[in-house]
């Protein structure tokens, strides 16, 4: 009608340039790929991992065969900066990986084991479809001597995986390690999304295989006076990072 309501929209320049210049050369545009899963630095999990604040990107996970995994980007990690640009939150990330030239050699700024390190990743090109993989089970065979427990600093109640369990959550033919069988609803577990049936898979940046392995990483982190635990789980959406509060009944 040739009318206005006075709303208008823009995008940078810069990338509309980039757009246009990979258009004339490539007939698409093209994006860049890091190939890692990526999560929120909450407070908790910052308090876990000892930054000072929370800030960055996460890595829960990492993709076979990705530039992350062939520059040494590991599970636990935090990206603090890529190619120069702070990465003050998850969603900065995918745009500054998107908006650099595939092929690029770029400095990637990350928190590992209580200090900054760097690391440098040939960016790859994103492809159009894109395939999720799962992490696969522990090989472990000899039975352990544990299978259940309650932590009452987390308010759950954990088990070794085995053939009833596996039916009572649909797991995969074989799947194994330390499964949540109940959370208190009270608890700050249950406040920050960790359910029955989610798996632990890490306690302290420390692999799990078995119920104590879960009990010792609790006990080790409440003896160093620690205030959370950070823990990767597998959750139905994926793996995710919980940096769980330890509550003190003394």
């Amino acid at each position: 009608s040739g009318g206005s309501v006075g709303i208008g929209f823009a995008i940078p320049s810069a990338i509309a340039h980039s757009v246009v210049d990979q258009l004339k050369e490539y007939g698409r545009t093209r994006r860049g790929w890091l190939g890692v899963h990526i999560q929120t630095v909450t407070d908790d999990i910052a308090d876990s991992v000892g930054l000072d604040e929370a800030t960055g990107a996460m890595v829960a996970g990492v993709s076979e065969d990705s530039p992350a995994q062939d520059a040494g980007i590991k599970q636990g990690d935090v990206i603090l900066s890529f190619d120069g640009k702070e990465v003050e939150s998850m969603r900065r990330l995918p745009r500054i990986v998107a908006e650099t030239k595939i092929g690029k050699d770029v400095d990637v700024v990350i928190w590992r084991d209580g200090e900054k390190q760097t690391v440098q990743v040939e960016l790859g090109e994103l492809e159009e479809e894109v395939v999720a993989a799962s992490a696969t089970g522990s090989d472990k065979q000899e039975a352990p001597e544990v299978a259940e427990a309650s932590i009452s600093e987390l308010g759950i109640k954990v088990a070794n995986v085995d053939e009833t369990l596996r039916n009572r959550y649909n797991l995969a033919e074989g799947s194994e390690g330390v499964i949540v069988t109940e959370v208190s609803g009270d608890s700050y577990a249950a406040e920050k999304g960790v359910r029955p049936g989610d798996i632990i898979i890490e306690a302290s940046h420390r692999s799990v295989d078995t119920v104590e392995d879960v009990v010792d990483a609790v006990k080790n982190a409440v003896e160093d006076d620690k205030r959370t635990i950070l823990m990767l789980i597998e959750t139905s959406a994926g793996p995710r990072y919980f940096g769980l509060t330890l509550s003190n009944d003394d």
